[in-house]
């Protein structure tokens, strides 16, 4: 029972993500988020990703004040891609600031070589879910996704 409802939670999710948050993100609820994991001051912020070949999604974020964030890209179905090999996700901790502190993120195939963002790898998927975990934070972000071509990364601001 637990699997099969897990598994109904994810695929929902996903497909509200799909219809809804294309490129873009949505907080969860705090008061859900404790009912359904139990984790107090838990907010997500999720949504789906979708590029073409050519392209690559920037994420651009002050990081607010907060014990704890990451970001992570999965598949469908809720499972982490491949973190052994790839690097498919980033942290408070791990994360490279830029000049001003701020952090950029590049979802992209394949690494742009960017000093100043963290390049988290697609692994080979087109599509998939984006999203942010904020672990006490007063203020958790939904940031914008730009969708710009993988060959204008470096001309970036």
């Amino acid at each position: 029972r637990y699997i099969k409802g897990s598994n109904q939670l994810f695929f929902h999710f996903s497909d509200e993500f799909r219809t809804h948050n294309t490129n873009s993100f949505a907080l969860s609820e705090r008061e859900r988020m404790m009912a359904n994991q139990g984790i107090p001051d838990n907010v997500l912020a999720s949504g789906w990703f979708k590029l073409a070949v050519d392209e690559a999604a920037v994420i651009d974020f002050m990081p607010p004040d907060c014990y704890y964030w990451m970001f992570v890209l999965s598949d469908y179905w809720g499972c982490s891609f491949d973190y052994r090999y790839r690097p498919i996700h980033t942290n408070k901790r791990r994360a490279r600031l830029r000049a001003d502190g701020s952090v950029r993120l590049v979802l992209a195939p394949q690494d742009p070589q960017l000093a100043d963002a963290n390049w988290l790898d697609t692994a080979g998927h087109l599509e998939g879910v984006m999203q942010f975990r904020w672990i006490k934070c007063e203020t958790p972000l939904a940031p914008p996704v730009r969708i710009v071509k993988f060959a204008e990364l470096g001309t970036l601001p």
